[in-house]
């Protein structure tokens, strides 16, 4: 099914190889971009909105640390 025809494609890319180097990279593109394209498609949107999610939670949590690190250090430097 899918998994043959990815080997398809890759057996393609390694005969173009063979002919013509310029030829082969671009098929090895072209497989690249449908390939990612394929996956984005199927992402489930839950999945989508939890990653989302916890980007913008591992974001809030940097931005606070360089603040309250940033303010810890100019108070010891008050004490100085």
């Amino acid at each position: 099914m899918a998994i043959g025809r990815i080997h398809e494609a890759l057996a393609e890319i390694r005969a173009a190889l063979k002919r013509d180097a310029a030829e082969a990279a671009e098929g090895a593109v072209l497989f690249r971009w449908r390939r990612h394209l394929a996956l984005r498609d199927q992402i489930d949107p839950t999945i989508a909105a939890i990653s989302t999610v916890m980007v913008l939670v591992t974001t809030l949590m940097f931005v606070l640390v360089q603040v309250v690190g940033r303010g810890n250090n100019e108070a010891q430097g008050d004490a100085r």
